[in-house]
């Protein structure tokens, strides 16, 4: 094992997704929440040291991706996770820019 970091008491556990960032100075992991308020994503510099920063947004889905530029693809549901009418219901497409937390809607469902 050459790196490993123990989600259980963190945002991103039940951890559905982890990857290096592009540039190779992060680690991200998110947990899979789309039916929960819990959603996450956490980022941790591969040196472990500092302390992680993390994202929260209810009802994010279990995967996400690089951009260009350092952001962040994920999908999460419009109505903060959980059902609606017994049913999930839609999902917006958001850019995350990590270095102010915001998040940006790019795609409607």
């Amino acid at each position: 094992m050459v790196w490993a970091l123990d989600l259980t008491n963190t945002v991103a556990t039940g951890c559905s997704r982890a990857r290096i960032s592009p540039d190779a100075k992060y680690m991200w992991a998110g947990n899979f929440a789309n039916v929960s308020t819990s959603g996450a994503l956490m980022r941790v510099t591969m040196d472990g040291l500092g302390s992680p920063k993390n994202y929260a947004f209810p009802g994010r889905s279990h995967d996400f991706s690089f951009l260009p530029g350092g952001h962040v693809l994920f999908f999460q549901q419009q109505n903060g996770g959980g059902y609606t009418n017994n049913k999930e219901g839609p999902d917006w497409i958001k850019d995350l820019d990590p270095e102010t937390g915001t998040a940006t809607t790019v795609y409607d469902e």
